[in-house]
């Protein structure tokens, strides 16, 4: 069977079938031409996929009391928890994982073919010690920020969140540019009213606690415009922010996508597994659009995650030397705009790194409005 790259959305996986550099017609979208994986011919992801599937048990082995609404078919659970293949039925899912790993396949087909789980999703003591929020939910978290201890929360794991940042941090180049945007009159602002406000001025944002204010910018100008909310006839002041110097920054836009394979021992594989759907919820909060209804108290469960990037900054990427880890200090976050679907917004934890040139002023002419009845 001839697998092509793009029947795949996991991007460990697109680069080992790039890496085998065949191409030829995919047998499952049919795509001509394409780098493909030849199971007939290929073995590279064998190893991955078998490591994966391992993690899961069948049913008749998961012991009575494990709760049934946990188990799932395979095909089912790679197609609908996790982001590795793109846009395939379950049928076509079957097909490839029983290709790919045909020896697994004959030895355990109940594995394939019938229900599974994770062992350790109905391990009450394993999941209060190995979860992100100890068991519980977002939700809960949020309670206690908001209303019981405000900054020292008992229902977030650091220590499991402070490895994945780890492996969500990324390089952001020298010179890489960026946008701010701020309403104004057909005049404009000038250059040095378009930084960070000042701090006995800065209000409570998604990120940023009122008095500690954070340089919010956008990857292109449209979405400041989306951000900003701007309607017909605004005027807006969009400045060009360029960055200083290399830094790296903190990818969050991939939180709920990390990839299964690149854990090298079951035991990681086996954490990512039961923590992935916590990873999805602080996905989800972060990209959830502010509304005018909104209260400082809504902001404060997403500002302990953004404060704990800022307090942990010099530590997530510490090789172990510590004369090298400033070097790798963590100056922002990334995530998906809430409002612009393609858009992309930053926050830096200081504006000094960056330079500010280019104040536009840009007229609003039209805005497209829909509307979605509540009540």
């Amino acid at each position: 069977m001839k697998i092509c790259i793009d029947c795949f959305a996991d991007i460990e996986l697109k680069s080992i079938i790039r890496a085998i550099n065949q191409k030829d017609d995919c047998n499952m979208c049919e795509a001509k031409g394409n780098y493909v994986y030849n199971t007939d011919k290929h073995t590279e992801l064998k190893a991955a996929f078998n490591s994966l599937i391992e993690r899961y048990t069948e049913k008749s082995k998961l012991g009575r009391d494990f709760p049934s609404k946990l188990t799932v078919s395979l095909k089912s659970e790679l197609k609908n928890n996790w982001n590795i293949f793109n846009k395939l039925e379950e049928s076509q899912i079957y097909d490839i994982l029983t290709e790919i790993c045909s020896e697994k396949y004959k030895d355990s087909p109940e594995v394939f073919d019938g229900l599974v789980g994770i062992s350790e999703l109905g391990n009450d003591r394993y999941l209060k010690e190995n979860t992100l929020f100890y068991s519980e939910t977002w939700e809960d978290f949020s309670e206690e920020i908001k209303y019981k201890t405000r900054f020292h929360s008992e229902k977030f794991n650091t220590d499991i969140f402070r490895a994945y940042l780890s492996l969500l941090a990324i390089s952001v180049s020298k010179d890489t540019l960026f946008y701010r945007g701020r309403h104004s009159n057909r005049e404009g602002h000038g250059i040095g009213k378009m930084r960070s406000v000042p701090r006995e001025k800065s209000q409570a944002g998604r990120a940023n606690p009122k008095g500690i204010p954070y340089l919010y910018l956008a990857n292109d100008i449209e979405t400041v415009i989306y951000e900003l909310r701007a309607v017909k006839m605004n005027y807006l002041t969009i400045v060009e922010f360029t960055l200083s110097k290399q830094g790296k920054i903190i990818d969050l836009t991939k939180i709920d996508q990390i990839s299964p394979f690149i854990f090298q021992s079951e035991e990681m594989l086996t954490l990512h597994i039961v923590n992935k759907k916590y990873l999805e919820e602080i996905h989800n909060e972060i990209i959830k659009p502010t509304s005018d209804d909104d209260t400082y108290l809504d902001y404060l469960p997403t500002q302990y995650i953004f404060d704990f990037i800022r307090k942990n900054k010099t530590l997530l990427l510490d090789d172990g030397d510590n004369t090298n880890a400033k070097q790798y200090e963590i100056i922002g976050v990334k995530y998906k705009s809430s409002l612009n679907p393609t858009g992309i917004n930053y926050v830096f934890f200081e504006d000094r790194i960056f330079d500010a040139k280019n104040a536009m002023v840009y007229k609003i002419s039209d805005v497209e409005y829909k509307r979605a009845r509540i009540k």
